[in-house]
């Protein structure tokens, strides 16, 4: 394949560590090569360009109750000692980390029991 050969292969060996100076600057130079080629492609636009084409941002805030599911594991959540330690802890990472598990929860309990577990 061509663009392993052109542009792949420079571009990785001139990232390494033991990379000699000529090694670098090849891979500088395939890289701002690969980028003139694929920019005519790439569609960017700014916000500051777009902003006078989009609505007024309007918000809504719709309560829904939690399924007797959500509501039980959201319970069990709280009286655990996970929260308990956290209670006891002045770490604010694990205050946050509580914090996304409820909200897992509350998305839907199976992404809790997916990524929630430690």
């Amino acid at each position: 394949p061509i663009f392993e050969a052109q542009f792949a292969l420079p571009i990785r060996s001139g990232g390494f560590t033991n990379a000699s100076k000529m090694e670098v600057h090849i891979a500088y130079r395939c890289a701002l090569a690969l980028k003139d080629l694929i920019s005519p492609y790439i569609l960017r636009r700014l916000k500051s360009d777009v902003k006078h084409h989009l609505p007024k941002k309007t918000e809504q805030i719709l309560m829904c109750p939690l399924t007797q599911a959500q509501y039980d594991l959201y319970k069990e959540f709280l009286s655990s000692k996970h929260i308990s330690q956290i209670y006891n802890s002045k770490e604010t990472g694990r205050t946050f980390s509580a914090i996304m598990r409820l909200r897992h929860i509350c998305n839907h309990p199976d992404i809790f029991k997916t990524f929630g577990d430690d």
